[in-house]
């Protein structure tokens, strides 16, 4: 109706798409279940409002795809890996790795990050392999990207 959409004939199908498919069908019965005649408006608005929501739907997914992309994270630079202080845990049981979410033990071997944070050395050295930067502070070491 002046929207620029066209009301479906009997028996005529409309095809969305989106996720899902989701087809919609003018019944040329207009009974319901108990045999009483509905009322053929009424199922009209219905189609009207459940396409004006797939177009709604569809205009969404559009706009999420804006959001959709995300960067991925440079490893840390070798030299700014191997430039990490290292050193033997002295206490037992006064920090956790927030890497790993342990405590860390009297002689675990840790890694100090320039911005002071410890992790265990194993944790912190995998987490340098997928980002470049403190998982508390988000303190960045150079990365090897050109």
């Amino acid at each position: 109706p002046g929207d620029g959409r066209a009301a479906l004939s009997p028996g005529e199908v409309q095809t969305v798409s989106l996720t899902t498919t989701v087809t919609y069908h003018s019944m040329d019965s207009r009974e319901d279940v108990d045999g009483d005649l509905e009322d053929p408006t009424e199922d009209m608005t219905e189609a009207q409002e459940e396409m004006d929501l797939a177009d709604d739907l569809e205009e969404l997914a559009d706009d999420d795809a804006l959001f959709a992309y995300e960067a991925v994270a440079a490893p840390a630079s070798k030299a700014s890996v191997d430039a990490l202080e290292r050193k033997k845990a002295e206490e037992n049981g006064q920090n956790t790795c927030v890497v790993c979410q342990a405590e860390v033990g009297r002689g675990d071997c840790l890694a100090r990050m320039p911005c002071s944070h410890e992790f265990h050395e194993g944790c912190i050295l995998a987490w340098l392999r997928q980002a470049h930067s403190c998982p508390v502070c988000r303190h960045e070491l150079p990365t090897d990207d050109y």
